[in-house]
């Protein structure tokens, strides 16, 4: 998000100015910056995403029947506070790109680790999206973690998103 923040922000690490209807191109090394934050993104999402259900999930024991329902009951509310954090942040970031510039746009959600998608065009894919992972994901993600041996919860997980999300 650092990088993004300052290829938004610096005249250095951003293209020139229009003029008039000629917009010059951004420089071999701006393009670099700005797609070496965008990958270190994705690969940090990809990481995080991935792990944190496994993690959070091991700390329920399975043999206590309220652990049991508790574990349910954490990937609910993790998948749907990672939503909420999604559809709030993408409002109000792309609202502030749109009326404020790029720069505070990229600055804000970088203090709080957010992520930025224009999220109006989207409301109908995030609705679909939504409404099948609502009614697939959680009970197919409990399930997997729950029928995987321990020792490969973490990664069985993973391989699990990857083909879930190529699906979608």
């Amino acid at each position: 998000m650092c990088t993004l923040t300052l290829s938004a922000s610096l005249p250095a690490l951003k293209p020139s100015e229009c003029l008039g209807s000629v917009c010059p191109s951004a420089t071999p090394a701006q393009y670099a910056v700005s797609y070496s934050g965008l990958y270190v993104i994705a690969l940090g999402i990809g990481g995080i995403k991935s792990c944190v259900p496994s993690f959070g999930a091991g700390k329920f024991d399975n043999t206590d029947p309220k652990e049991r329902v508790k574990k349910g009951s954490f990937f609910n509310w993790y998948y749907f506070s990672i939503n909420l954090g999604a559809i709030v942040s993408c409002s109000i970031v792309v609202w502030i790109q749109d009326n404020a510039g790029w720069g505070l746009g990229f600055g804000i959600p970088t203090l709080f680790m957010v992520l930025s998608v224009d999220f109006l065009h989207q409301i109908p894919q995030y609705f679909l999206l939504g409404a099948a992972e609502v009614f697939a994901f959680v009970g197919l993600l409990q399930f997997f973690y729950d029928q995987s041996p321990d020792a490969m919860k973490t990664l069985a997980e993973e391989d699990f998103l990857r083909f879930f999300r190529h699906l979608l």
